[in-house]
């Protein structure tokens, strides 16, 4: 497969199907779980931060290597197609396994069995999406062809983050348990919501599975790990589009992240579902629209603009609450409508900076790794900033609680909120376009690259 024609739409729709595993995941861990560690069980808020930078520190390991293992994996179904067929039941079962938490245990013992878990877990979803990222750079490489893959891969991503997003604050707060007050979440109803999730995950990476053939391989040369490592910091487009990817993502992993805690500042608890919605759901049907405005403007450009919209939408959330509460729904659907944009566009400008690397083929690093920096680098980001996060919460004197308790926050923890919601993804989102400026790889430039290949080849 090497161009646009080459795949057809049962194809794209397949591929995009992949997605949902990793959205379900993602999107449900990056709104809940440090929530759900605090709110619920009763674990303290730097503690609870630490399972999750602990997840990320473990990816330091598993996602460079996943790359690797999937670059050197021969088998009758392909080097990347293998790890959709194996690890789905792994994925889904570890999922489960992440929102089960003995009730009753000590501080330390549910410490021990959460970090357990979240790590299996990583390792599981690591060794599905790191292929599954390769093969979709392998699968097509005309430049606004890659777009087109990447709009149905992240049709998916935003459709079902909005489901994923607004569904289980719905399970979770069903009156299961009748200790708990009615509105409030139970951890019955967060068992219920995993097991209710945990089905598509099975699913949706059999179909990436059946999408298509591998295109053909070359056996790659014999190199040391290592310094296939360290050669893709070599390729000074890659680290940009890196850097754009990392404060894309961190920032919407920081928005996910601490939303319900916001809301509370707000006043707005229970309107998670329906805030969480808005953004989702915004992001998803805006998608054409920011295809056509990368085909019109460029990728690069059209994502300045998408981080101008998000920057200055965020900026506005450390405001008071009397002003957000004001404007709240004016102002979701712009911050959906921006992030919609740091959701497709970072991940289709990725092949392009990869294959304008300089190196000769032997010293080239393989695809596999690349993706496995890519990953590694997001989840090491979100993680560090969450920590940062929680650390703050925890300093401002942020109590945690176990289901059914009701407290009041000191106003310091709950102004300490407001802030970091802000500040933290306004940081981010200068930094991305800073480096965006610098970013000098178009749809001339690709064709150019693309043009020196085939005649190489």
């Amino acid at each position: 497969m090497n161009n646009e024609q080459d795949l057809s739409l049962r194809q794209k729709l397949f591929y995009g199907i992949g997605e949902i595993a990793n959205t379900i995941g993602g999107t449900i861990i990056g709104f809940l779980y440090v929530f759900y560690l605090t709110n619920v069980m009763g674990m303290s808020a730097w503690l609870a931060g630490f399972v999750y930078f602990l997840g990320a520190v473990w990816d330091a390991v598993t996602d460079p290597v996943a790359g690797y293992l999937s670059d050197i994996t021969r088998s009758k179904f392909g080097r990347r197609r293998v790890y959709f067929l194996t690890t789905a039941l792994p994925f889904a079962v570890l999922f489960f396994a992440i929102w089960a938490v003995p009730k009753g245990w000590s501080e330390g013992a549910m410490f021990a069995y959460s970090v357990v878990m979240y790590l299996l877990y990583r390792t599981a979803s690591t060794l599905f999406i790191v292929p599954y990222n390769t093969y979709g750079m392998e699968i097509i490489k005309s430049y606004d062809g890659r777009t087109s893959l990447q709009s149905y891969r992240y049709f998916f991503s935003i459709l079902f983050g909005l489901v994923a997003a607004a569904l289980p604050e719905i399970i979770t707060t069903l009156p299961l348990d009748p200790s708990v007050p009615e509105g409030m979440p139970t951890s019955l109803g967060y068992i219920l919501m995993a097991a209710c999730f945990a089905v598509p995950i099975l699913i949706s990476p059999l179909f990436t599975f059946a999408a298509c053939k591998e295109a053909p391989y070359n056996n790659d040369p014999k190199s040391n790990f290592i310094a296939k490592i360290k050669a893709t910091f070599k390729n000074r487009h890659f680290l940009k589009a890196l850097g754009m990817y990392i404060c894309s993502w961190v920032t919407i992993g920081t928005v996910q992240a601490l939303l319900l805690y916001y809301l509370g500042v707000l006043g707005r608890s229970d309107d998670f579902a329906i805030v969480a919605a808005i953004i989702m759901g915004t992001a998803t049907i805006s998608l054409p629209a920011w295809v056509w405005i990368s085909k019109k403007l460029d990728k690069r450009k059209a994502l300045m603009l998408g981080f101008i919209i998000s920057g200055c939408a965020l900026a506005l959330l450390m405001l008071p609450p009397a002003f957000v509460n004001a404007v709240i729904w004016v102002l979701l659907p712009i911050i959906g409508f921006g992030i919609s944009s740091m959701h497709m566009i970072p991940s289709a400008l990725l092949p392009e900076a990869i294959e304008a690397g300089d190196g000769r083929d032997d010293e080239r690093p393989s695809d596999g790794v690349y993706f496995g920096v890519v990953t590694f680098s997001e989840k090491i980001g979100t993680a560090c900033i969450i920590q940062i996060a929680m650390l703050a919460l925890q300093l401002c004197g942020f109590i945690s609680t176990q289901e059914g308790q009701v407290v009041t926050q000191p106003q310091m923890a709950l102004d300490c909120i407001r802030i970091v919601m802000g500040l933290l993804p306004v940081i981010l989102i200068v930094v991305g376009l800073c480096i965006a400026h610098r970013f000098t790889i178009g749809r001339e430039n690709a064709a150019i690259i693309r043009n020196v290949e085939n005649k190489e080849n």
